[in-house]
């Protein structure tokens, strides 16, 4: 079973911005709703990842928003998404290439 990891009260993003917890916690739902709603073939073990993997997607989102207006907006979420994992995937091609 995944360890509960609380998180903090705020985060600051982009030296500027400070995104409270309720704000985070909203957000990290619609992720992970989002994440639920795509998969195909959903397992016991990947429905377990999935809150942890939800609160990684949104940190990582909060680092990258310019703004709290940014972060919140759940109609880019999607698109948001999909652009971390492209960075994502571009990584982990990288290290193939490296390891070859």
């Amino acid at each position: 079973m995944c360890p509960i990891k609380k998180l903090p009260l705020t985060v600051l993003c982009n030296k500027r911005t400070i995104i409270h917890l309720q704000d985070r916690k909203k957000i990290i739902k619609i992720i992970a709703t989002i994440i639920i709603t795509r998969k195909r073939n959903i397992t016991k073990e990947w429905i377990i990842k999935v809150p942890e993997l939800a609160r990684h997607l949104e940190l990582r989102l909060c680092k990258n928003a310019s703004s709290l207006k940014e972060h919140s907006n759940i109609y880019t979420l999607p698109s948001r998404l999909m652009n971390i994992a492209t960075e994502i995937n571009e990584i982990q091609i990288i290290r193939q290439i490296g390891k070859s």
